[in-house]
């Protein structure tokens, strides 16, 4: 099933690229949704459970949120600052309350810069589809760690399509570690698969 006809389902539009212009396409890069398909394969292989909580950075119209909180019904956050993507999230937020029949939900969508998120003492899955330089990388991941000491528990990382300099500073500059590789069956490309890092904390935290 192609992805249009799974945005149907869905009650949402999800399709299509859109580039950054101006000084932010130095940091920012394509919003670009992952396919339904990968994200079928990445959860084949990787458990969630119902005290979990989401955090999907650079959510652009909100596949990956919208497909976690469907499939499972944890708490999801999306946070996304490209103001015309971000209209078009809330828009589909919408229309999937109302095929759901909802007037509310455990989905929250955040328009600013991920770097200045406040995570939440609740939340222990962090998404990343390449959104942005390895610099805003580096400092929402400090931003998690600091959470992570302060409210100890365990927390996984899970990068689609993963550059090499987020596995570089994951693997090096890190108290998490490298625990999945799920590769895509159907790609040849290297780069395309998910990895995921895992955070536990010490017996002293």
């Amino acid at each position: 099933m192609e992805d249009k006809e799974r945005d149907i389902q869905l009650k949402i539009s999800t399709t299509g690229l859109r580039d950054w212009t101006g000084d932010k396409a130095k940091h920012y890069n394509r919003a670009e949704s992952t396919p339904y398909k990968a994200l079928d394969e990445l959860f084949k292989h990787y458990q969630v459970d119902d005290h979990d909580v989401m955090v999907d950075f650079g959510a652009g119209r909100g596949r990956t949120s919208f497909y976690v909180n469907d499939r499972f019904g944890i708490p999801v956050t999306g946070v996304e600052l490209h103001e015309q993507t971000f209209d078009e999230l809330i828009i589909n937020e919408q229309h999937y309350l109302k095929g759901k029949s909802l007037q509310f939900s455990n989905l929250y969508f955040e328009f600013g810069y991920a770097q200045k998120y406040q995570i939440r003492p609740e939340e222990n899955i962090f998404y990343f589809f390449n959104p942005f330089s390895t610099a805003i990388f580096r400092s929402v991941i400090k931003n998690i760690v600091k959470s992570l000491e302060n409210v100890p528990r365990p927390a996984d990382v899970i990068l689609y399509y993963p550059e090499d300099d987020f596995q570089q500073y994951m693997e090096n500059q890190t108290p998490f570690r490298r625990v999945q590789t799920i590769r895509l069956p159907w790609e040849d490309q290297n780069k395309k698969k998910f990895i995921v890092y895992h955070y536990e904390p010490t017996l002293d935290e």
